[in-house]
């Protein structure tokens, strides 16, 4: 569990001072989220911290997945509470996250063509992170790191007047796994309801 708990500190840590939101909306959006909770599950919100966190109030065996690990392969189990959170940012209109996501798709190309361009180099690499030798490779490696970090770091679902990004555990990229089957379906039902009372981008563009 203290690898487990580690990790969680490490995500939350990265959530920047977003500015002043609009707090009759999250207190809204907070109130549906209790309203479709079961007894036994809680949902808080940190307003310092921008971070909306639905848990289930019973410890069970977790275990911690790992990027690009399937969930049939975990660290060591531990109890502890299964949690899934977002993070509520200012909110990003339909049409200006439609002109972004464009964008994004244009950065991705080039950066994957340059990806490519620096595998045939055969510049030493561990994933996506190079380590060039001479200036000409340096200046190619600059320009794709360049690439990545012009990625416009866009949320996933908006409520009213704020938009969120998914903030841990989002059903297609777990990071906590719970052991029990029936106890992970039930997790998984709720995130279901949750998740039926934002409205996502992709539905929202195709309605436009």
């Amino acid at each position: 569990m203290k690898n487990l708990i580690l990790t969680v500190l490490t995500v939350i840590s990265l959530v920047s001072a977003r500015g002043a939101l609009p707090e009759q909306t999250v207190e809204r959006l907070l109130r549906n989220v209790r309203a479709e909770l079961p007894k036994g599950w809680t949902a808080s919100y940190d307003k310092e911290l921008a971070w909306l966190e639905i848990s289930r109030d019973e410890t069970v065996f977790l275990g911690l997945t790992t990027p690009n690990q399937p969930p049939s392969l975990l660290e060591k189990r531990s109890k502890g509470r299964f949690f899934f959170a977002f993070r509520v940012v200012a909110a990003v209109q339909p049409v200006e996250h439609r002109r972004l996501s464009a964008e994004n798709a244009k950065i991705q190309k080039e950066a994957d063509m340059l990806y490519d361009e620096l595998i045939k180099r055969r510049i030493d690499h561990k994933f996506d992170d190079f380590s060039p030798r001479t200036n000409e490779e340096k200046e190619a490696v600059a320009r794709y790191e360049a690439l990545k970090k012009s990625f416009h770091r866009l949320p996933e679902f908006y409520f009213g007047d704020i938009s969120l990004e998914w903030g841990i555990n989002a059903p297609d990229n777990p990071l906590i796994v719970v052991d029990d089957e029936r106890i992970r379906d039930e997790c998984r039902r709720i995130q279901e309801k949750i998740i039926g009372l934002l409205t996502k981008y992709e539905k929202a563009e195709e309605r436009s």
